[in-house]
């Protein structure tokens, strides 16, 4: 198994008054992830090579309430992408669930929406306070599932997308 990442940034900062700033940016990722293994019982190969291709952007608007204080509002796009643990075709035991976990090849990478509104203000001394509330849109997330179709008393859990999630 493999993964390579490549990536390039650009950020653009620009006051649009004497009082309000944006800073923008854009980050694109190429990821590629393989995985060659196979199942145990039946020896059937389970071959994967992904690649996803992703803009992910940010952007900020800072306006400054006065020297010491702004109000701060941001968007962006970020990602999760599985483990190889995640994917592989096979169980292991996690001594913390006191359960097997199966891998799920089928899995793909999560896409998060991202936006939050901060009241910050920087005081003497270098205290700062700040206030926040987000709000976060995941398509396509991974979640832990306990699997009861395997029956005959054991505890097994696996991986799996769910269609979205706030």
């Amino acid at each position: 198994a493999g993964s390579s990442l490549y990536a390039g940034y650009a950020m653009l900062e620009q006051s649009l008054t004497n009082r309000l700033r944006l800073i923008g940016g854009a980050r694109m990722e190429s990821f590629n992830q393989h995985l060659n293994s196979f199942r145990i019982l039946s020896k059937v190969p389970v071959v994967l090579d992904t690649t996803f291709n992703d803009l992910l952007p940010s952007l900020h608007l800072i306006y400054a309430l006065n020297d010491s204080t702004n109000i701060r509002a941001a968007a962006s796009k970020t990602v999760a992408r599985p483990n190889f643990r995640e994917l592989a075709p096979f169980s292991f035991f996690d001594f913390f669930l006191f359960a097997g976990v199966d891998g799920n090849p089928n899995l793909v990478r999560t896409q998060i929406w991202n936006a939050d509104i901060r009241y910050e203000t920087y005081r003497k001394g270098a205290q700062y306070f700040s206030a926040a509330l987000f709000y976060k849109r995941f398509d396509n997330p991974i979640e832990q599932f306990y699997n009861n179709a395997q029956g005959a008393g054991t505890r097994n859990f696996q991986w799996r997308n769910v269609p979205s999630a706030i």
